[in-house]
């Protein structure tokens, strides 16, 4: 099936799209709301945690990963991690109270970077309240 997945397209045999991200072979811009989402961030002064929080109904089957992160966590521009139980939530807070934290909603369309309710530090004029592309 795999050899035949990979040779459709130059035999000019018709391939159905999948669902499962992790197994589609031809290009597709899905992925890109994160690459441009993490780029503002980057320009933007200051450090940051971006808190995700995936609907009920999210499948990381289907859906893409949004939380993945450089090595070295604590000297990363961006820090991305997933909502947790309140009390764990508190703790990623603290752990991280000099950054700018931001909550994501990957599963909500449009999807929007917002400030953490709740959270400390000021945040810098930028991507805030951005719906991606």
């Amino acid at each position: 099936m795999l050899l035949l997945r990979l040779t459709a397209p130059a035999l000019g045999l018709p391939v159905a799209e999948t669902k499962l991200w992790w197994l589609r072979l031809a290009p597709s811009d899905r992925g890109l709301d994160r690459a441009h989402l993490l780029a503002d961030l980057e320009r933007t002064p200051g450090q940051h945690l971006v808190v995700v929080r995936y609907g009920q109904t999210h499948d990381p089957l289907t859906q893409l990963e949004w939380v993945y992160n450089a090595a070295d966590l604590d000297g990363a521009k961006v820090v991305w991690a997933r909502e947790m139980r309140p009390d764990k939530t508190a703790q990623l807070l603290e752990h991280y109270r000099d950054r700018h934290v931001w909550l994501l909603e990957p599963d909500q369309q449009p999807v929007r970077l917002l400030p953490y309710p709740g959270a400390g530090a000021q945040h810098p004029a930028g991507p805030e309240g951005t719906a991606l592309r």
